[in-house]
């Protein structure tokens, strides 16, 4: 057996099976036949000496001594074509390990076979890779095939979707938009993102301070201030914003009081002449008057609708209120009587100058002092309301309701008149 490759040589009738027994002893003119194997990754040969061919098998008659020699030589490699296709409407490129493969189009190489090649996929600007077919699979960069035949694999990339992002209304604030891996953000009018075909985005909107957000329109599917789309297409959505509306509100009158505002969500309160609160359009503030100690609450003006000492107004705009606060007023009403004459004024101030001006309103709790004056009288006596001042100079009233004050002046007929 020669040769840098390996295989055995056996005979029939038996005798040889070399490599092992190499020669055996056979009786004149026996016809031999000889038989060669390769050993895998070997092949034969041919036969030299006394046999000859390049048959595996030959015959020898021995009509005297004879040698052979089968001769077995390494088999040449063999390779297999590895042809890739780049599919879809975006771009990218393929690369091989062992080299040979290196194209963003169809291409094609050739592998010793059995040999195992590990191909990469690497999407371009815009594009995204989205996966093998044919011969390879799964949805990683790599996949791995190994040579034994002629394979294909189809690597797909796809061109990404536009998501194009408005922000709308007349107020202002910022989108933020997540999709698993990347998160961007957008506060101006217009912005646009670019995402892989089939990733789902999820929008979250952020007023800023004095707007309110008032919701998604577009290709979004929403729940509250969060949406969410599918990008299996170019897709568009609005985010509106409006600016907070002002209610202005003033107290007016010559009482005091606190008005109480409530939006089902938050309380605020004024007792200053003048407040202002903001509040999202389309909010309903309830007000509600609340008067000072020796106030009345006396009505409201402006945009409210009301009922009493609360109100009402719907914040589809900006709005104004008025609730008016009057001190509190009683009347002090003086008589004169009896057969003499007199007078009765107020000390405290010019209100009462009877009987010329009789009567005057007086702020609840204010203390009037009452003073008479005799022209004609023996006697004089203060009833009603001043009866405790009996026949006093002054009489004190305090004012916390209506008043009524008698200054009664007698002539005691048997008596000389003052």
């Amino acid at each position: 057996v020669a040769g840098d490759g390996t295989g055995t040589v056996t005979s029939s009738p038996s005798g040889i099976d070399c490599p092992g027994d190499c020669s055996a002893s056979y009786a004149t003119d026996t016809e031999v036949t000889l038989t060669t194997s390769a050993a895998s990754g070997s092949v034969f040969a041919g036969w030299s000496g006394d046999c000859d061919g390049s048959s595996s098998a030959t015959t020898v008659t021995m009509g005297a001594a004879r040698s052979c020699t089968a001769r077995f030589d390494p088999a040449p490699a063999t390779s297999s074509t590895l042809t890739v296709d780049v599919a879809g409407d975006g771009t990218g490129t393929v690369t091989s390990s062992p080299s040979g493969i290196d194209c963003n189009d169809d291409c094609s190489a050739s592998y010793t076979t059995d040999t195992e090649v590990t191909l990469t996929a690497s999407a371009a600007s815009g594009s995204t890779f989205t996966g093998w077919s044919d011969d390879c699979s799964g949805s990683g960069d790599t996949a791995t095939v190994t040579m034994s035949g002629a394979r294909t694999c189809t690597a797909t990339f796809e061109a990404d979707v536009t998501l194009s992002l408005e922000i709308a209304g007349t107020g202002s604030g910022t989108v933020t938009l997540a999709d698993g891996q990347n998160t961007n953000s957008c506060n101006s009018s217009t912005c646009a993102f670019d995402y892989a075909v089939g990733t789902t985005v999820t929008l979250v909107a952020d007023p800023a301070s004095g707007t309110t957000f008032t919701g998604w329109t577009g290709d979004c599917t929403a729940s509250g201030d969060t949406a969410t789309v599918t990008m299996s297409a170019a897709r568009s959505c609005t985010a509106t914003f409006v600016a907070d509306v002002t209610l202005s509100l003033e107290i007016a009158g010559t009482g005091s009081g606190t008005v109480t505002l409530a939006d089902g969500q938050n309380t605020n309160s004024c007792n200053s002449s003048t407040c202002a609160f903001d509040y999202a359009v389309g909010t309903t503030v309830t007000l509600v008057a609340d008067p000072a100690s020796g106030t009345t609450f006396t009505g409201w003006t402006g945009d409210c609708t009301a009922s009493g000492d609360t109100a009402t107004v719907t914040m589809s705009a900006a709005r104004s209120c008025t609730a008016v606060f009057d001190l509190t007023t009683f009347e002090l009403s003086v008589s004169i009587v009896g057969s003499g004459s007199g007078t009765v004024r107020s000390t405290t101030d010019s209100g009462i100058e009877c009987p010329s001006d009789c009567a005057e309103s007086y702020v609840s709790g204010t203390t009037v002092i009452l003073e008479r004056v005799i022209i004609n009288a023996s006697t004089f006596q203060w009833e009603g309301d001043c009866a405790n001042a009996g026949r006093g100079e002054k009489a004190t009233v305090e004012m916390t309701a209506a008043r009524s004050c008698t200054a009664r002046f007698n002539v005691n007929q048997t008596r000389q008149p003052e």
